[in-house]
């Protein structure tokens, strides 16, 4: 009946020469996809490696589905992506949930190689450095736990144990090569005291007993002549063997600076671990 209606109104409206316009289509608003559409289309984005756009897709997608893990993974991987590893393992441990399933175990592996990632990229702190390798090898042996076979968890485990025991033995050596020098000062500092005492009685014994003959001086002079000659040999000896130690030690943590160096180059070249770039969806 309204059909019919609105029919007549145009066609009277037409024979009295009254133009009817057609109402323009207004333009489709941005936010009018839904939930899958936005994360799919998001997904494509990081896919490309464009990570921001999809980010903003995926908060577009976040409104209408606010309690969805799937969507809290992908948005954990678009800030990995862009490096902002505090906020992916936040969206990464929204994915777990609590749960047991693949996507828990793709999210829990993927919030080990948050940590992991920060590791690689802070290798000048080795103590951090260790802190991070030990959050992120946790997080890999609770994936397999669930599922031995995950070829990505695996993998980097074995990577970041690698890395680990490197910087373990690195500053364990350290740690050794500060220890004796420690003692050796504080042996000079003890031997100088000892010395200095020794001395000080000498010379009140002299004064005691009183100033010996020119002759006994002479002879004196002279035992004490022969007796420092050895003595100057020696320091000069142990001298030659300090310096050649110490040479020893700067060859030594020169070459574990030039590892390092390799190490690190290495690192940047093969990253060491990756997050699954498998964005999911679902048909909500």
């Amino acid at each position: 009946m309204k059909r019919r209606v609105g029919f007549h109104v145009g066609l009277c409206l037409g024979l009295l020469g009254v133009g009817v316009q057609a109402e323009p289509e207004s333009p489709q608003p941005p936010n009018s996809l839904d939930a899958y559409e936005a994360v799919h289309e998001g997904n494509r984005l990081l896919t490309q490696g464009e990570a921001a756009k999809a980010l903003e897709l995926y908060s577009q997608a976040q409104q209408q589905k606010p309690d969805a893990r799937e969507l809290a993974f992908v948005q954990g991987l678009g800030h990995y992506a862009l490096g902002e590893y505090d906020a992916a393992r936040e969206r990464f441990q929204a994915a777990v949930a609590g749960r047991a399933d693949a996507l828990a175990d793709d999210a829990l592996y993927s919030e080990g190689a948050t940590y992991h990632a920060q590791a690689l990229a802070n290798m000048q702190d080795a103590e951090q450095a260790l802190g991070k390798l030990e959050a992120a090898m946790q997080r890999y042996h609770g994936v397999l736990a669930n599922h031995p076979d995950h070829p990505a968890a695996r993998d980097a485990n074995i990577k970041a144990a690698t890395v680990w025991q490197q910087l373990k033995a690195q500053l364990e050596q350290q740690e050794s090569q500060q220890q004796p020098s420690d003692q050796d000062k504080e042996g000079e500092k003890q031997e100088g005291e000892s010395q200095s005492d020794q001395k000080s009685e000498e010379q009140e014994q002299d004064q005691q007993e009183g100033q010996p003959q020119d002759q006994d001086q002479q002879d004196s002079s002279e035992s004490s002549q022969q007796n420092e000659e050895p003595q100057t040999d020696s320091e000069q000896t142990e001298a030659k063997q300090q310096e050649r130690i110490s040479r020893e030690q700067a060859e030594r943590q020169l070459r574990e600076m030039m590892q390092a160096v390799r190490q690190r180059k290495k690192d940047r070249r093969d990253p060491g671990v990756l997050v699954p770039v498998r964005p999911v969806e679902k048909d909500w």
